[in-house]
């Protein structure tokens, strides 16, 4: 039986694929270059990735196992200035961005269709939320998309394109 699933997770797989390997050259000083409007770095940008990895982790498992979770929010500026990504090296946050997100890719296409519509009631970035299990995943696609584009125009306006 195939999982409905697998277009996201293959989506994800293309779009961390991608990412990875048109910018693991990229040097140090860009990727710590403190953008005007956003104010995070491109670093801090991957770092926060992750951090929606490790947590949508937790959440599709935790939610193959039980109906109903309760799990905690994510704060995401103060975990970043917890885990202060600035200090480390642009390729192991690169690797670890591209491993932990192909883990999701297998956890999605596992994932049993039966368990789709278990709910976890949490915060996310819009507020108090209820949320499948199904619209967890497609969201959290939707979310690293979101990202990588900001990152790709940082970079377009770090190199001064129009």
């Amino acid at each position: 039986m195939e999982n409905t699933l697998d277009p996201v997770a293959g989506s994800i797989f293309q779009l961390v694929g991608g990412f990875h390997d048109r910018h693991r050259q990229l040097t140090e000083e860009v990727t710590i270059r403190k953008p005007a409007e956003s104010g995070w770095t491109i670093k801090e940008i991957v770092g926060h990735l992750i951090d929606s990895a490790a947590n949508n982790h937790q959440r599709i498992t935790r939610l193959q196992l039980v109906a109903e979770l309760h799990f905690p929010s994510y704060e995401n500026e103060k975990w970043l200035a917890a885990e202060k990504w600035n200090a480390l090296a642009w390729e192991d946050i690169l690797g670890l961005f591209l491993s932990y997100n192909l883990f999701l890719v297998h956890l999605i296409r596992s994932v049993s269709p039966e368990n789709l519509n278990h709910r976890w009631f949490g915060r996310d970035r819009f507020g108090e939320r209820v949320y499948t299990l199904e619209e967890m995943i497609v969201d959290y696609r939707k979310h690293l998309q979101e990202h990588l584009d900001q990152i790709e125009t940082l970079l377009k306006e770090f190199r001064g394109d129009d």
